[in-house]
């Protein structure tokens, strides 16, 4: 009697068993037979052959894996049972194919266990009436969701060209979406229609949590094609997410090149200590250095003090510097005079200066540890430096200096050291620490002339509109950028933000001039307009006159700047 039908059972769905999944009305098939056939398969190995897939997976994963709470009931039904599961088509399957067209129309009772569990999920759905309505309502007029419904009630075909596009995202979810009074629910998650997809984003995104935690909302809730894209679109253009959005992650180091010689490239700061000021120099192949202490800050205190360590030293061909007041016109013109160049970094960011700033840390050090600076000088420039164990004064000078510890007298002699070797090992230091540096790192995209940003308030630290005016040559991710008060300064990249809330600038403020007169490497070079049109007036003829003054060839000196400001806090 192998393989010959020897009982038949049928029954009809009832009116809600009718809204089930395609994969749960074949489960419940499975469920009635079970009881039906009790006495005769239980402590038996049965054989289930179900023309249904999907089915196989869902009966070999755990309960709790199982998507819908629903199956995971019809499931839970057949663990007495020793069934396994086998795939055949339904064109095979002759009688039970025939049978389920063909079945007995009496009105059946939902069965009141799973009448309870399987209307759990809208019982403890929380959604008012007003809001289910308009659900209701936006489903019945959603083209997509009704074609929906239909597959739901009547099954899907079965291959998924035959689906429209528009539907096809849902083909994945077929055995995980169901009809529950009107609503339809993906697992345990509402889907939305079309037209109250915005009303959704907007309550999602009106306390203006981040992406990723409003993503976490919708995922818990809600369901609709492309939502995790929505989401993104509507966070990146919300102005107010824009203006005090956390701050950029850091970009990879971009290193200062090693020179090949001692003295051709340094690094200069000042630093404040005690009521005091010095000029710190750094140089970058031997990391000697210099501590001037000087009477003030201005332009002729900091070239007195260069000029006094060039004396000895020779002068170099790049120093690396911050704006002020190594960008004034009287550094510069010393600069020129001297034959050396002045590179300075973008405000704010004194990572572009990283060897002075190491400079600046190590000389506080020694004015908070020691009463006499020499000294201390003299035996920071005799200590090896790690990694090379050559001490800056051989790494300058060939040779190592007499200090108050007993030397071989040999040691203190001039002796020649293989620069090549010395760069590469420099270099090859400089690699690794950018290596582990760059670990957290993001690159990002330049900026293009005349784009739309968003610019890091450094008091505050939220983001305001602004616009480039164009790159800083030969200094990498350095921008001069127009401000939201048509104010010209010069930030780094990592202090803008491409634009995409729709914020722009207020392109009636001044800056043409600025525009042309600016020097790449200041830090303010155009003054807001005025408010009241005779102020504004008085105002420009004053700046004409302190232009004429100071302004020679293209370059704007700082102290212009300071007069310009005095000028406008005078009017």
């Amino acid at each position: 009697m192998q393989d010959k039908p020897t009982y038949h059972g049928s029954r009809p769905l009832t009116a809600a068993e009718k809204n089930y999944s395609q994969c749960e009305k074949e489960l419940l098939a499975v469920v009635f037979a079970v009881n039906k056939f009790h006495h005769f398969i239980y402590g038996r190995d049965v054989k289930i052959i179900t023309d249904n897939k999907p089915l196989l997976g869902i009966m070999k994963k755990d309960l709790s894996k199982v998507p819908s709470p629903r199956l995971q009931r019809l499931k839970l039904k057949l663990i007495r049972y020793n069934l396994n599961f086998e795939y055949c088509p339904g064109k095979h399957m002759y009688i039970a194919d025939l049978l389920s067209r063909s079945y007995i129309k009496d009105e059946v009772q939902d069965d009141p266990d799973m009448k309870e569990i399987v209307h759990s999920i809208e019982k403890h759905f929380s959604i008012s009436e007003e809001r289910r309505a308009q659900f209701e309502k936006a489903i019945q007029h959603d083209s997509d969701l009704s074609k929906l419904i239909e597959y739901i009630k009547n099954g899907w075909p079965k291959y998924f060209k035959m689906i429209p596009n528009s539907l096809r995202p849902y083909w994945q979810y077929q055995n995980d979406i169901t009809l529950s009074n009107n609503l339809l629910l993906l697992k345990d998650r509402l889907i939305v229609p079309r037209t109250l997809i915005q009303d959704m984003l907007d309550l999602l995104h009106e306390t203006h949590f981040g992406m990723t935690k409003t993503k976490q909302r919708a995922k818990e809730m809600l369901y609709w094609v492309n939502m995790n894209a929505e989401i993104e679109k509507l966070i990146r253009n919300c102005q107010i997410c824009e203006r005090y959005s956390p701050k950029l992650c850091k970009e990879p180091m971009i290193p200062h090149e090693i020179p090949n010689r001692p003295f051709k490239k340094v690094a200069s700061d000042i630093c404040d200590y005690g009521g005091k000021s010095y000029l710190i120099l750094m140089d970058y192949y031997s990391k000697w250095l210099e501590i001037k202490q000087m009477k003030g800050k201005t332009s002729y205190d900091v070239i007195n003090a260069l000029k006094e360590i060039f004396s000895i030293h020779g002068i170099p061909d790049e120093l690396i510097s911050d704006n002020m007041p190594y960008n004034s016109y009287e550094c510069r013109q010393f600069a020129k005079q001297w034959n050396f160049k002045i590179c300075t970094s973008s405000p704010h960011y004194p990572k572009s200066n990283g060897l002075a700033e190491k400079g600046v840390g190590i000389a506080k050090m020694m004015l908070r540890k020691d009463q006499d600076l020499m000294l201390s000088l003299l035996n920071y420039r005799t200590t090896p430096i790690v990694g090379l164990n050559l001490t800056p004064s051989q790494l300058l000078m060939g040779r190592n200096l007499k200090t108050k510890i007993p030397i071989d007298e040999n040691k203190l002699l001039p002796n020649s050291y293989n620069n090549s070797n010395i760069k590469n090992e420099i270099c090859r230091k400089r690699e690794l620490d950018k290596k582990y540096y760059d670990l957290n790192c993001k690159v990002r995209n330049s900026f293009n002339e005349g784009q739309f940003v968003v610019i890091q308030n450094q008091n505050n630290n939220e983001w305001e509109a602004g616009q480039i005016v164009k790159p800083v040559p030969d200094s990498p991710r350095s921008y001069i950028v127009k401000d939201s008060r048509g104010a010209i300064v010069r930030r780094n990249s990592s202090h803008l933000k491409s634009s995409e809330s729709g914020s722009v600038i207020d392109q009636n403020t001044c800056c043409d001039s600025a525009d042309q007169n600016c020097d790449s490497s200041s830090e303010i070079v155009s003054v807001h307009q005025e408010n009241e049109r005779p102020k504004r007036q008085i105002k420009n003829r004053l700046n004409l006159k302190i232009t004429n003054y100071f302004k020679k060839g293209d370059v704007v000196s700082m102290d212009y700047y300071m007069l310009s400001l005095i000028c406008s806090i005078l009017i």
